[in-house]
C-alpha cells in the first residue's frame, strides 16, 4: 500500500487532535446542516435554498477537515457535497432533469458509500512525504 494511503491511529496522535469532528462548534454547524437538509426535504419551497446552503457548508467543512487531519471520508464527501450543492442549484433552475427525490437519495447513497472505506482502511490517511525528505504532515 502506498504511503499516502496507510491508516493513521484512530484514537490518538496529531491526526485525531486536528479532526474538526472533535470540536463542539463544528458539531453545532453539522447539526445545523442536518436540520437544514431535513427541513428542505419536507418544505419543498425552501428546499433549493436550504439544500444549497447546507450542502455547500458541509462540503467546505469536509474539505477543510480532510486537509487538517486526513479524515478519509472527508476526502470523498467534501467533493460530493459541493457537487450536490451545484446540482441543487441546477435542479432549482430546471436545468437538471431529475426529481428532487432522486437527487436527495443519490446524495445520501453517495455519503453512505463514502464512509465504507473507513471501515477497511481506518479513519485517517497519511500524506506523502516531500521529495526533499520533509514531511507534509
Amino acid at each position: 500500500m502506498a504511503a499516502c494511503c496507510e491508516p493513521e491511529p484512530t484514537r490518538s496522535g496529531p491526526r485525531r487532535s486536528e479532526d474538526l469532528t472533535t470540536r463542539n462548534w463544528a458539531q453545532l454547524v453539522w447539526i445545523a446542516n442536518y436540520v437544514a437538509l431535513a427541513t428542505g426535504w419536507v418544505l419543498a419551497s425552501w428546499r433549493p435554498y436550504l439544500w444549497t446552503l447546507g450542502l455547500a457548508a458541509a462540503g467546505v467543512l469536509c474539505i477543510v477537515n480532510a486537509h487538517r487531519c486526513g479524515r478519509l471520508h472527508c476526502h470523498i464527501t467534501g467533493a460530493l457535497y459541493v457537487v450536490g450543492a451545484v446540482l441543487t442549484v441546477l435542479k432549482a433552475n430546471d436545468i437538471l432533469p431529475v426529481s428532487w427525490t432522486v437527487l436527495g437519495v443519490a446524495i445520501l447513497v453517495g455519503v453512505a458509500i463514502a464512509y465504507a472505506p473507513e471501515f477497511v482502511v481506518g479513519k485517517y490517511v497519511r500524506r506523502r512525504q516531500r521529495a526533499e525528505g520533509g514531511a507534509i504532515r
